[in-house]
């Protein structure tokens, strides 16, 4: 299975308060690009990721977040091949 994840830039962002649960209130206006990553994942014996951008293949990269929520959800070993095609260079 292979996604695009469209580039969003924030033009405007305000934090208007905090909830209970420690998350914050926002308010943004938000403009999208024409300009995508692609996120793909097969089904595995084990779990490999790879990105195309190395600066960001690490274990805190956020598929690999997603990853171990996802096993954590499912309560079982999850195994998949992981690559995110970075295009969005923005800095």
């Amino acid at each position: 299975m292979s996604r695009k994840a469209y580039a969003k830039v924030n033009l405007n962002l305000r934090v208007r308060g905090r909830n209970p649960d420690g998350t914050h209130n926002l308010e943004s206006l938000v403009a999208f690009a024409n300009y995508a990553d692609t996120l793909s994942c097969t089904t595995a014996d084990t779990t490999k990721f790879t990105c195309t951008d190395t600066a960001l293949a690490t274990a805190d990269n956020l598929v690999m977040q997603a990853h171990r929520a996802l096993k954590k959800e499912a309560e079982k070993e999850v195994g998949e091949n992981l690559s995110h095609n970075r295009y969005c260079h923005l800095h």
